[in-house]
């Protein structure tokens, strides 16, 4: 029996990646609404929309697999941090979906730079975010 082909080049695949990601984590977002039960945004062109449900999750943020679903942990209190956290997980769900990629290892890293931008743009410290996120995963998160 023949041995199966791919159509591309395994090694070109590779290195095409690391350069989809790069190109998304710097694709901006516009025209960002949002009021606690929806989230919408425009994304390369695209419009993303998606509910959003506070819930206990087992991260501080989460997407729905099977709907158009952002979760935001119901710990977290600051609205731009929400609005924060329901960006990045619309961005992340997208990419993912769309482009095929590993949410661990490719979508978060785009979502997270989205998110930073996004962030930094309300004139907010990062690094404070950060720090406080963390502290709401490690008490409440991590199923």
């Amino acid at each position: 029996m023949p041995s199966v082909r791919p159509f591309f080049n395994v090694q070109d695949f590779l290195l095409f990646m690391p350069s989809i990601v790069q190109k998304l984590s710097q694709t901006p977002i516009s025209k960002v609404k949002f009021d606690g039960k929806s989230v919408s945004l425009d994304y390369g062109g695209k419009r993303l929309s998606y509910a959003v449900v506070k819930r206990n999750t087992c991260f501080v943020g989460n997407w729905s697999r099977s709907s158009t679903e952002v979760y935001y942990d119901a710990h977290l209190n600051d609205p731009v941090e929400i609005e924060s956290i329901c960006i990045h997980e619309a961005v992340e769900k997208y990419v993912t979906e769309a482009f095929k990629l590993d949410v661990d290892t490719q979508s978060h890293r785009i979502a997270q730079a989205i998110e930073k931008r996004w962030f930094q743009k309300h004139r907010r410290s990062w690094a404070y975010y950060n720090k406080q996120v963390t502290k709401i995963w490690r008490e409440h998160g991590s199923c």
